[in-house]
């Protein structure tokens, strides 16, 4: 009991000398302000526990909104292909721009076989992820 009496003593008066003595020399001590966030704090988590990341990330809600104002657009042999509301519609593309006004439904019901197969690849593609 006397030794730890005894260390606590010793580190308690060297952390008050090198404090007076740091307070003499005129060396500014600058607190650090530490950003907690929830993503910040998963990360961490994540890190400890999963280095070898083995599974997806994780979506956040700023995510989330981002995905429910945003449309995904796959172009193909210079026509635009989307969904919305369950519709598949496509467009033209003249220059790298979509024309809209050009904007049409995608009729699947009179498609032939080569057809259909490279609209079903569209639409996996456009439904990737979600």
């Amino acid at each position: 009991m006397l030794e730890y009496s005894l260390g606590s003593i010793i580190t308690a008066a060297t952390m008050f000398f090198t404090y007076r003595w740091l307070q003499k020399s005129g060396i500014s001590v600058r607190s650090v302000k530490i950003i907690n966030t929830q993503s910040r704090t998963n990360e961490l988590i994540k890190q400890t526990f999963m280095p070898n990341q083995s599974f997806p990330p994780a979506k956040s809600q700023s995510t989330k909104h981002f995905d429910s104002r945003s449309l995904r657009i796959l172009i193909v042999d210079s026509q635009a292909y989307w969904i919305t509301n369950n519709t598949v519609f496509t467009a033209d593309v003249i220059d790298g721009e979509v024309e809209k006004e050009t904007a049409r439904q995608v009729d699947t019901m009179t498609m032939d076989k080569v057809q259909l197969k490279k609209m079903i690849f569209i639409v996996e593609k456009l439904k990737e992820g979600l």
